[in-house]
This record gives C-alpha cells, structure tokens and sequence, in this order.
C-alpha cells in the first residue's frame, strides 16, 4: 500500500515539474528576466496593403546602438541595428 502511494505522489510531482517547464514558459520568462533592465521604446505603425506591420524603436546606450524592430500578425519580424551617432 505504501509503495502503492508512493509511487503515485513521485508520478505527481514528475508530471507537475515536467508541465511546470514546458506548458509555463512565459511564466519562466517573466521569472528569470524580473529584474532585467527594460529599455523604453517608441512604437509606430506602417501603413501596407494586407499586413498589420508594427515598428519598434530602441536605444542601447551601454553599446552606442539604436535598434528597430518590425513585426506582423502573421508572425515574421526583422530586426536591425545601426550605431548611434556621439551626442
């Protein structure tokens, strides 16, 4: 009977850990990057025929670039970066 039980809690917790790492893991993300600098950006919109095409614009001052970031509803994106010019 015990190892009847045991067998069932070890199986529990196996299948929670193994749900826990692989159906969660925008939560794993959220957890591991809680105190991870946020670099603020601009949003813009592209106007095209057929396509929901978003841009995102930001600045990386530790390594001198600024970044853009395109993005669609259909899952493709680019992203691009060009040093920025001294102040």
């Amino acid at each position: 009977m015990k190892k009847t039980i045991s067998t069932i809690v070890i199986a529990a917790v196996v299948s929670v850990a193994v749900t826990a790492g692989t159906a969660q893991a925008g939560l794993w993300t959220k957890l591991s990057g809680m105190f991870a600098e946020t670099v603020p950006s601009k949003m813009f919109a592209i106007e095209a025929q057929g396509f929901n095409i978003r841009g995102y614009v930001y600045e990386l001052k530790a390594v001198g670039k600024t970044c853009v970031f395109n993005a669609t509803d259909g899952g493709s994106g680019g992203l691009a970066c060009f040093d920025t010019p001294a102040e």
